[in-house]
């Protein structure tokens, strides 16, 4: 796995990058279009992708394909959607009870906040390992298919579980960094690096999703409904491909 790589190829492999980078700001500060778009661009740079051994070579973000980035997008981001609320909404309901009793039994502040802080941060990892496989799902069939998404999700976990929840904790730790550096320039730097950030997880997920391939899971375009009643969990013979360049 690569961490560093993820957040450098965006702005610095392509001669449109910063170009990218810009228009990436420009979709988050469009609401939910320009949030649908950017997915669907996404969608379109992982292909890119996944069909260059460096992973580091994708086509720049092109205006006359608005309407098939809208389309795209639209799945994965109604996945995230979908996902997000019926994990973060239970989650900030609980936390926020918990905390108030131990507030109220214990008189410590401190404490309830830190309760409100772990179930949270913990909801959000569990949300992530969830929605990062089914993303990625929504992404190459191109339609929302729930029951699909989690069966393919927990396949994907069983496989690389340990190193999707490494991946979540590191990219977290190197995202945060990022956007703190983005706050530090005047606020506004904010919006390229969550440009930038929302890319490197697109990165990182993709990286997954070829050690999946390589440790044999089942590739997304391959699954057929006949499978799926089946339940065949068999795994297929591990896959060679080119190693990425190492950093």
């Amino acid at each position: 796995m690569q961490y560093l790589k993820p957040f450098k190829y965006f702005a610095g492999k392509s001669p449109g990058g910063w170009r990218n980078v810009g228009i990436g700001c420009i979709c988050s500060l469009v609401p939910i279009a320009g949030q649908i778009v950017w997915f669907g661009y996404r969608a379109e740079v992982n292909d890119d992708l996944e069909h260059d051994p460096s992973l580091e070579r994708y086509t720049d973000f092109n205006i006359d394909r608005l309407m098939p980035y809208l389309q795209r997008g639209a799945w994965p981001f109604l996945t995230n959607l979908i996902v997000g609320l019926a994990v973060l909404f239970p989650a900030y309901i609980l936390s926020i009870i918990l905390g108030f009793l131990i507030l109220q039994s214990t008189g410590e502040m401190l404490l309830a906040a830190l309760a409100y802080i772990g179930i949270f941060s913990t909801a959000i990892i569990g949300m992530n390992l969830m929605i990062w496989p089914m993303e990625l799902h929504a992404m190459k069939t191109r339609k929302l298919q729930l029951g699909a998404e989690l069966k393919f999700a927990w396949r994907f976990l069983r496989v690389v579980g340990v190193e999707t929840a490494v991946s979540i904790f590191l990219f977290n730790m190197l995202g945060q960094l990022l956007l703190l550096l983005g706050l530090l320039c005047c606020l506004v730097g904010i919006y390229p690096a969550a440009a930038i950030y929302t890319m490197a997880e697109q990165h990182i997920m993709l990286q997954l999703y070829q050690r999946y391939i390589e440790e044999g899971g089942k590739p997304i375009d391959t699954w057929s409904e006949y499978e799926e009643e089946l339940g065949d969990d068999s795994p297929r013979p591990k896959a060679r491909r080119a190693e990425p360049e190492i950093e």
